[in-house]
């Protein structure tokens, strides 16, 4: 849980990537993609695994974890059919201590 890539939303980890993206790509990729639940995650992730492989786990990591987000913690999309929210994190949020891992992929 101490990586800095795990609660830093993939547009500040990598800019440029959004350089000829449009607004609405740009806006989803300032959030943190999560899952209303542990196997709505894990069927995602293993969905991922099936199409591009291994580096699944470069990219997206190899645990699942969780927390009860707070209203005070910031904005969150609507999930989806698929349990999939984006989540707009405050400045100074304190995930990493309060996310805790509960299986591994």
């Amino acid at each position: 849980m101490q990586d800095n890539r795990n609660f830093t939303p993939v547009f500040f980890l990598n800019p440029n990537r959004f350089l000829t993206k449009n607004d609405d790509e740009k806006c989803r990729a300032m959030g943190l993609s999560m899952f209303t639940t542990s196997e709505y995650a894990t069927t995602r992730f293993e969905f991922l695994l099936r199409v591009i492989g291994n580096a699944a786990y470069e990219r997206f990591g190899t645990h699942v974890a969780n927390c009860r987000l707070l209203e005070l913690d910031g904005v969150n999309s609507k999930p989806d059919g698929n349990g999939h929210f984006t989540n707009y994190p405050v400045e100074n949020h304190e995930y990493p201590l309060r996310f805790v891992v509960i299986k591994h992929l």
